[in-house]
């Protein structure tokens, strides 16, 4: 699961800011540059790459919630609400599991604001 934590970070994460940057602060003309398209790619790359270790099972690590699962559900959140991208059918009843936890539930209503 340390590899699927390292890897929402340092490779998901990591294109996700490029087109994250490129959304919200580049110039016109550099929204849709090559690297926007080079790290498009790569985002669904790492969601395909996602799909393949999940399987058929709920949780990353099968059975089990674990670290993992916050981590690459924190870029499915990016990739989906910030960006405005679709997620699979597969990955978005994945997140849909992830934000229905209570855990979640109770971080997201303190994040707005209220409390829990």
């Amino acid at each position: 699961m340390l590899s699927l934590s390292v890897f929402s970070e340092a490779t998901f994460g990591g294109w996700l800011n490029v087109l994250l940057s490129a959304r919200f602060s580049a110039p016109g003309a550099d929204k849709t540059n090559w690297s926007v398209g080079l790290a498009q790619e790569r985002c669904r790359s790492s969601l395909s790459y996602t799909e393949k270790m999940l399987g058929d099972a709920p949780y990353l690590a099968g059975a089990r919630f674990t670290i993992a699962d916050i981590a690459v559900g924190g870029c499915f959140g990016m990739f989906a609400v910030a960006l405005g991208e679709p997620l699979p059918e597969k990955l978005a009843a994945y997140r849909a599991r992830l934000e229905s936890r209570p855990a979640q539930q109770r971080a997201l209503t303190r994040a707005v604001g209220g409390s829990a």
